[in-house]
């Protein structure tokens, strides 16, 4: 199956989902990761308690074929290409975490901004040895936490914060972003694309979803690392904006769940399995 028929297919299933986004062209809002560096360490992704448990678990839709080579430390998240003198619209959706801290995010449209935000509850994380009381890991859907409508900021406002330990140290801001590995907490970014067989990146062990690259793109995927354990793993809390021009077009769907294109992929082949046993018996 073509990688286009493919998207159509994943778009058709997905027509009823939560998210709306838009399409990339060269004219489009796009995020830019600006000022960043390399990150002070490779990274990892497994079961372990030092691994980033989030992404590369099919229940967060988020996957890196690329072994962290795209992914910025340092970095601020700024808004380009959208038009002169007009707007944009950025959704914010919570995909996993794995902290035995409370993690709120807090960014215009998420309910409770400026004051308060959205609480991570460890979900959608794949630590063996991370079980805790406080906070049980549990799998459950990808959580759209706000869209920000008609937006201007071309360094959009988000904050991570550490509320469990509290303190000026477990705040991290778009605009003051620390390396990571320094005693602060930050968090590092990657841009992100859909990918499904066929595609450049697409590694069919890990299968359809999201997946971090380094070109530039309306989709980027964010890690926070709190102060709780030198781990730097940046699983903590782990999230997905997308920007889109305000009242722009071309808009489609983005799920709720990620893990939806598995499903609607696997329709799609059957679709093809049945159509091509029609002409085989018309054709005999």
């Amino acid at each position: 199956m073509t990688s286009s028929v493919i998207r159509k297919y994943v778009l058709a299933a997905l027509c009823g989902a939560a998210i709306v986004g838009v399409g990339q062209s060269a004219q489009a809002a796009q995020w830019s990761i600006f000022g960043s560096q390399d990150p002070a360490s490779t990274a990892s992704y497994g079961t372990a308690n030092g691994d980033n448990n989030v992404i590369n678990y099919a229940p967060s839709g988020v996957f890196d074929s690329q072994a962290g080579a795209t992914v910025r430390a340092a970095g601020q998240l700024q808004a380009i290409n959208f038009p002169v003198g007009g707007s944009y619209d950025v959704s914010w959706t919570y995909i996993g975490s794995e902290s035995d801290q409370i993690i709120q995010f807090r960014a215009p449209g998420v309910p409770g901004f400026p004051i308060t935000g959205f609480n991570e509850d460890n979900r959608n994380n794949q630590c063996a040895a991370c079980a805790t009381t406080t906070n049980p890991a549990f799998v459950g859907p990808t959580v759209l936490m706000g869209t920000a409508t008609s937006q201007t900021d071309l360094t959009p406002n988000f904050t991570f914060q550490d509320v469990t330990f509290g303190g000026d140290h477990t705040f991290a801001t778009n605009g003051f972003n620390p390396a990571d590995d320094v005693g602060d907490a930050n968090f590092l970014m990657s841009y992100a694309v859909f990918q499904g067989p066929g595609d450049p990146l697409f590694d069919p062990t890990l299968g359809p979803g999201l997946y971090l690259t380094s070109t530039p793109s309306d989709i980027v995927v964010i890690g926070y690392n709190d102060t709780g354990a030198a781990d730097d793993n940046h699983d903590d809390f782990m999230i997905v904006a997308q920007i889109r021009d305000h009242g722009g077009e071309n808009e489609v769907p983005i799920p709720g769940a990620l893990p939806m294109l598995a499903s609607a992929l696997g329709g799609g082949f059957l679709f093809r399995r049945l159509r091509n046993r029609r002409q085989a018996k018309a054709a005999a």
